[in-house]
């Protein structure tokens, strides 16, 4: 399958308006084509003219060295294990075969527990196929609002004591519960990586109709069955995700009402998903418009 490169616009914009104030919305999605160079006029212009744009942060503050230990001890498995003593003999060969064809050898991946293994092994073959950039979107929109004087706001993905409760939970979670949810992502990995090239291109070419196809696998009933004995330890990570969504909707709302104009940048399965944040406009009586 070939993977889109070069300049390109990315979707259209989404408006959500109320009165004379429009909030325009870019959906993000990641991961992008190396080789790809994000440019949109549309985007430029609606910056130009606004009073404020939204980017995605990455953390309150920054990770003190105990919360990075704590973290990656988190990710590990106990005791030195290797992966291979954690996983039944069979998702180990496949998990073994997957590793040769899309990173070169299992090795690096050993001490990791299941279902972090899998993401890793998931992420190095993304690399490989040439899947690995962000298109530098936040960082381009960061220097346009810069360059038009327009102040800019990052929305933070997790608070300090939020993460600070995550990663206790997951010290406590057993390696064990990982493993279904790690059958399950081996078991789609290339059928993973196949829609992965599918939406990078959908998202470059600015096709949602493809785009809606495939929001959100993490949502789905088959994802929440086969993790639910993973996740069922997660409890801070579910109400992180319910409190950020609160956070974002009440902070865009915010903006519409106060400035005229506002571009925020939202990624795509927060926008297409059931009770994402085109429904909650909508359900609050906003209009808004996506484009065709």
């Amino acid at each position: 399958m070939v993977i889109v490169t070069g300049e390109v616009a990315g979707p259209a914009l989404w408006r959500v308006t109320r009165g004379n104030n429009t909030l325009w919305i870019l959906p993000v999605f990641g991961p992008l084509p190396d080789r790809l160079q994000w440019k949109s006029r549309e985007v430029e212009e609606v910056i130009r003219n606004s009073q404020a744009v939204y980017v995605a942060g990455r953390t309150v503050a920054a990770a003190s060295s105990r919360s990075v230990a704590r973290a990656q001890r988190a990710l590990m498995n106990g005791d030195g294990k290797l992966l291979l003593e954690m996983l039944p003999a069979d998702l180990y060969q496949q998990f073994s075969e997957l590793s040769r064809r899309h990173a070169g050898n299992t090795s690096r991946f050993e001490l990791y527990r299941p279902y972090y293994a899998a993401e890793l092994l998931r992420e190095a073959a993304m690399s490989r196929l040439g899947l690995a950039s962000d298109g530098e979107v936040v960082a381009r929109v960061t220097s346009l609002a810069r360059r038009h004087g327009v102040k800019v706001h990052a929305i933070e993905a997790i608070a300090p004591g939020t993460k600070d409760r995550i990663i206790t939970q997951l010290q406590r979670t057993p390696r064990e519960a990982d493993v279904p949810c790690a059958r399950m992502l081996l078991e789609r990995m290339e059928q993973d990586l196949r829609e992965s090239i599918e939406r990078a291109n959908a998202w470059s070419r600015g096709d949602l109709a493809v785009l809606r196809g495939y929001a959100g696998f993490r949502d789905t009933p088959l994802y929440r069955a086969a993790c639910a004995p993973f996740l069922q330890h997660m409890s801070a990570m579910n109400q992180q995700d319910a409190a950020a969504r609160r956070s974002m909707y009440s902070t865009y709302a915010g903006a519409l009402r106060r400035n005229r104009s506002t571009l925020a940048l939202v990624w795509v399965s927060e926008l297409l998903n059931p009770d994402g944040l085109g429904d909650r406009f909508r359900k609050a009586g906003y209009q808004v418009i996506e484009p065709r």
